[in-house]
């Protein structure tokens, strides 16, 4: 009785506290109609959340709100809508909101899930380091075309017989940005490489299962249960110490003002800024950054090549054009 007692507490204050949250001061858009503490959980269901949106937007227009749980996100539908919201509104539409699994993890720090003056400041350091290592110049493409000669290389090991290419690709996808982070790539089977992509490719599997889903959601109540969704914190410690690891090794020996990679152009900022109490640049910024580089652009750029080889697949005639056209420029370049 007691506990059925104290269950009935603990549901209305969540509704309560649902509720709250639900000011109509903040003059949100229109939406459906929320339930407490679910929202609108059960109108959205468990998969083809792209569709229910795209319904959603028939009845509530192209920019509408929905209730994750008890958070609010707003929704915009439609290429003009994005269009206004994204370009001509840029700066409004900047900053990023919260989530609990990144939240916890990050704190804050790091290039993608800071805002304001942290983030624009990163931002303009990350873009300006990265542009000094050769990104978007011929450098950085035969950085690449090595890259590719690597994978072409293990391709042909396979001999003809039925595999999946992500496992490739994400080899080749995160040899291109260690380049670029370390200053070195690593062989396919080496060990401290095969540790490290499979801790992002965990992370990046638990986050887009229901379990992280419902982690970024109901968070405090997840905290309790057991499950999946305990390990993103664990690997991102592991991952943690890995960067640290190899920051530790460039610090001991780069030499100062000849930055090689992202790193020692970063631990040349910090000793730049040391003596000023309002800097950004400091160990944890650099590790979170670094990760955020390795985790966004490993996995973005992975799974955009494994889709575009499964389109392909489904258009023999565009793969035929495509082959055309690249033998057509390996002819001009060469």
């Amino acid at each position: 009785m007691l506990l059925l007692l104290l269950l009935c507490l603990l549901l209305l204050a969540l509704a309560l506290h649902s509720k709250g949250s639900r000011n109509p001061r903040c003059q949100l858009p229109p939406g459906p109609t929320p339930l407490p503490l679910l929202g609108n959980l059960l109108q959205l269901g468990p998969s083809s959340l792209d569709k229910r949106l795209m319904k959603l937007s028939k009845s509530f227009g192209s920019v509408f709100t929905v209730y994750l749980g008890p958070q609010p996100a707003v929704v915009l539908s439609g290429a003009s809508t994005l269009r206004e919201a994204l370009l001509l509104q840029a700066d409004a539409f900047s900053g990023r909101g919260g989530m609990a699994s990144f939240d916890r993890c990050t704190q804050g720090k790091g290039i993608v899930f800071s805002n304001g003056h942290l983030w624009h400041t990163l931002r303009t350091f990350t873009v300006g380091s990265l542009k000094k290592l050769g990104i978007g110049s011929r450098s950085i493409a035969e950085r690449i075309q090595e890259e590719a000669a690597a994978l072409i290389q293990e391709l042909s090991l396979i001999q003809g017989a039925s595999f999946n290419p992500l496992y490739h690709i994400h080899n080749a996808v995160a040899n291109v940005i260690c380049s670029v982070v370390f200053g070195q790539r690593y062989a396919y089977d080496d060990p401290d490489f095969r540790i490290l992509l499979n801790l992002l490719n965990d992370n990046f599997q638990i986050l887009s299962s229901q379990w992280g889903q419902m982690y970024n959601i109901f968070p405090s109540f997840l905290d309790w249960i057991p499950g999946p969704h305990h390990r993103i914190f664990s690997n991102f410690n592991k991952l943690q110490a890995f960067i640290s690891k190899e920051i530790k090794k460039h610090e001991e020996n780069r030499q100062p003002e000849e930055p090689q990679n992202f790193i020692d152009c970063f631990l040349d900022q910090m000793d730049k800024a040391k003596q000023d109490p309002r800097s950004h640049f400091y160990m944890e910024t650099l590790v979170m950054t670094t990760h955020n580089l390795f985790f966004g652009g490993t996995e973005t750029t992975s799974t955009t090549i494994h889709y575009g080889l499964l389109i392909l697949l489904k258009y023999p005639n565009v793969t035929e054009k495509t082959k055309k056209a690249s033998l057509h420029m390996c002819v001009c370049v060469f």
